[in-house]
């Protein structure tokens, strides 16, 4: 026993003992979501509210949605929108389907947690 324990302390003190201790961590690397596809302008008119349309009335939305480990938007919801009442923030919730993202990466793994906010304007041409 005392063998070992001249040992441990030879290792000690020559500073031989990190050898043995586990290495630091590294640094994680992280790589925030890319759009892969956005809507066109075509799509962003279908998606034109009905009513609002008919009646000449332009509009705006702002929604926020994470950002799933597939790179869908998912968990969306309205921020704002104006003229409340003509359904800009039901559109704007609509048009987030059309969307698609590359995933956050952590250490090269997906993962969901990035959010994704914005805001889409509607207007007669």
């Amino acid at each position: 026993m005392r063998f070992w324990l001249a040992i441990a302390a030879i290792l000690i003190l020559c500073g031989c003992a990190s050898v043995i201790s586990a290495p630091s961590p590294e640094p994680r690397k992280t790589v925030h979501s890319k759009f892969l596809r956005t809507p066109t302008t075509s799509e962003l008119n279908q998606y034109y509210p009905a009513g609002a349309k008919a009646a000449s009335i332009a509009g705006t939305a702002k929604v926020t949605c994470n950002v799933s480990e597939a790179g869908d938007l998912v968990d969306c919801k309205v921020l704002s929108e104006s003229p409340v009442g003509y359904g800009f923030g039901e559109a704007g919730l609509s048009m987030t389907k059309l969307f698609k993202l590359s995933p956050e990466l952590r250490d090269g793994k997906p993962v969901a947690g990035d959010k994704f906010t914005s805001s889409f304007d509607w207007h007669m041409e």
